[in-house]
Formats: structure tokens, C-alpha cells, sequence
């Protein structure tokens, strides 16, 4: 049971990983949007879509991270929950309970440099769509 627990938790991991590529590269495709909107001289239409399409992007990567949080977490509760059935743990299993053990719902929060990086790039789109100095003529 104890390495059923630790499949599925490496499963996650791997989707951890595969959600911060994309969210990364979402975030810098948003961004791209955005300057190419400015190079282009766009529209107002256009530079609202990017923008609900950054705020979008910055959502998700947001709940991502959150998601992430919740695999070490609900992972500790599980390990728990098999000591407390009475099941031996290894040497591990046991660390890992230690070191996660017993945290409360995870909060983005706790450590909060995935909110500051989205809301940094957050804040160059908008600042990129909507702040340029207009040129001189």
C-alpha cells in the first residue's frame, strides 16, 4: 500500500512538472502577445483579449501551483493514515510523515514566489499593453 501511495505521488510530481512547462510557456506566449500587439499598433479590442487572456493565464498557473501543494500534502495524510491502521511504515515513509506530516491545507501563501512571479509578468503585459510611452514624432 505504502508504494501504491508513493506511485500515484510520483505521478503527480510528473504532472507538477509538465503543468510548470506549460505555465511558463503560457506565461511567456502572453507576454510575446503583448509586445507584438504594442509592435503592431493593435487596437483596443486586441489589447483587452490579451489582457483577459494574461489575467486567464495567470489564473491557472495560480491553481497549478495550488494543485501542487495539495499532492505533498494529501500524500503525508495517506502515509498517515496507513500508520494509523496499524500498516509498518519504511524508513521513507517514515522521513516523508515527518517532514509533511500534520500541515494544515496548503496555502500559496506559506511561500508566495509563485503568486510574485505571476503577478510580475501579470503586471509587464498590462504594463506592456497599456503604459507605452507613446513615440516621438
Amino acid at each position: 500500500m505504502e508504494s501504491d501511495i508513493g506511485m500515484l505521488w510520483g505521478a503527480g510530481r510528473i504532472a507538477d512538472a509538465i503543468n510548470f512547462l506549460g505555465g511558463i510557456i503560457a506565461l511567456w506566449v502572453a507576454a510575446r502577445f503583448a509586445s507584438v500587439a504594442v509592435e503592431k499598433d493593435a487596437n483596443i479590442f486586441a489589447k483587452i483579449i490579451i489582457t483577459i487572456f494574461g489575467f486567464c493565464v495567470v489564473l491557472t498557473n495560480l491553481a497549478f501551483y495550488g494543485g501542487r501543494l495539495w499532492i505533498w500534502v494529501g500524500a503525508a495524510r495517506y502515509v498517515q493514515a496507513l500508520k494509523y491502521s496499524g500498516v509498518s511504515l519504511s524508513p521513507h515513509a517514515t522521513s516523508y510523515l515527518e517532514s509533511f506530516g500534520g500541515l494544515a491545507d496548503p496555502s500559496l501563501l506559506d511561500k508566495p514566489i509563485a503568486i510574485l512571479l505571476n503577478l510580475s509578468v501579470l503586471a509587464l503585459i498590462i504594463g506592456i499593453l497599456w503604459f507605452q510611452p507613446k513615440p516621438q514624432e
